[in-house]
């Protein structure tokens, strides 16, 4: 009897979340050593997350999501899955796990995984911009934009050399991207200028961004810092993310936002790589890394 396995990473927003979701662009960055696996295999008896049987509910949602991929799940098979990617922290946990479904069950790659995995994230989120499948599938940093469903690989080889490290840490609240997107969407119908406003500014700073990792990266701090005000101004930030921003702050980081949908999830933290030691210890009940 044949075992299936699957993998693939994780990823986070740098800028543009929801404008994105809006016809915007967003930058997005692979998370490589964030991983989620999944094994299908006949010894398996039942739905497992993370060494815990799931329930009759999660796993209708699960097998209902293999239907949407088009997987052809074997009868009499189980699924594992092993995860060190948190569900709603913003991460790309819902694109990874379609991604790793894939991969275990078709010889999918590059931008045509992608395209299917988006199938998946559509069920997950209502209707997704598209950045997380394409950031994850491909595992290259890029500019994603929504409209055209269209990507432009980036080079970090100036963000590298200015010794320039991204902290992440988590908020302790998690969220239901589907939920805080439709909410957004609710702001938009009650005050439609004010959102275009928003959103406009949003995408104006991840413009701004692109051009920053090209030629200045240690411009990106007042950058992220601008794209937080605007997200509180939105809704999507909360009490635990306020609470990261403030103490990062106070750490000497260059720029602090919420990452991916907000209210809860995590928090990225612009950082001098002599500030890793620090950020890890002052974030050490936080769950924090590294990305670099």
């Amino acid at each position: 009897m044949t075992r299936l396995r699957g993998e693939a990473c994780g990823k986070f927003i740098l800028m543009g979340e929801h404008s994105v979701v809006h016809g915007g662009s967003a930058i997005g960055f692979p998370l490589r050593n964030k991983k989620l696996q999944v094994e299908i295999d006949p010894l398996i008896d039942g739905v497992f997350v993370n060494g815990e049987k799931q329930t009759h509910e999660t796993r209708e949602h699960l097998f209902e999501l293999v239907k949407i991929l088009n997987i052809p799940f074997p009868r009499g098979y189980g699924l594992k899955v092993d995860s060190e990617i948190p569900i709603g922290g913003g991460l790309g946990s819902s694109a990874a796990l379609c991604c790793a479904l894939l991969r275990a069950t078709s010889e999918l790659s590059g931008e045509d995984l992608a395209k299917q995995a988006l199938m998946g994230e559509h069920y997950f989120h209502g209707k997704s911009s598209g950045v997380d499948p394409y950031t994850i599938a491909l595992e290259c940093p890029m500019e994603f934009q929504s409209q055209e469903q269209a990507y432009t690989p980036l080079s970090l080889e100036k963000f590298q050399s200015e010794n320039l490290c991204i902290g992440l840490v988590d908020s302790g609240h998690r969220h239901i991207t589907k939920d805080v997107v439709e909410a957004v969407s609710l702001c938009r119908e009650n005050s439609a200028s004010q959102f275009r406003e928003i959103m406009a500014q949003l995408q104006s700073l991840e413009t701004q961004a692109i051009v920053a990792l090209e030629k200045s990266p240690e411009a990106l701090g007042p950058l992220m810092n601008q794209a937080q005000n605007l997200l509180e101004k939105l809704g999507v930030s909360d009490d635990g993310i306020q609470d990261r921003i403030k103490r990062a702050s106070r750490l000497g980081a260059m720029g602090a936002k919420l990452t991916g949908a907000g209210r809860g999830g995590y928090v990225i933290c612009l950082l001098e790589k002599t500030q890793q030691k620090s950020f890890l210890e002052e974030f050490s009940n936080n769950n924090p890394f590294i990305f670099e």
